[in-house]
């Protein structure tokens, strides 16, 4: 049933910031697990959302890809969204730049 077992913790910690730069760097970070360690955030997805919280946008788009994600819970913005046939990664890049979220990986 199962072929292998890989014991990794992997949480993305999303939380408010200040500063604008930060878009380019978080798409490197993201591109670079989806090429390395998580092959998951390049998997489509096709979502829409009409007056939805981000969390569960987030959270979605983890069960969706496989990819354990957390979110800040004083991040609460609500969002309209459509994305059809579109890499998880650029998903997650476009939510962090446009509401200004910092993505941090932890593994433990």
């Amino acid at each position: 049933m199962i072929k292998k077992i890989i014991l990794l913790i992997m949480m993305c910690w999303i939380t408010q910031i200040n500063a604008q730069e930060k878009g380019r760097t978080i798409k490197a970070v993201l591109d670079s697990l989806a090429n390395t360690s998580m092959p998951q955030l390049n998997n489509e997805v096709d979502i829409s959302f009409s007056n939805i919280a981000i969390k569960e946008l987030i959270r979605t788009i983890g069960n969706t890809t496989g990819v354990n994600i957390t979110i800040d819970p004083n991040v609460t913005y609500s969002v309209n969204s459509n994305f059809n046939k579109v890499r998880a990664a650029e998903v997650i890049g476009f939510l962090c730049s446009r509401y200004n979220l910092e993505l941090s990986k932890i593994i433990q």
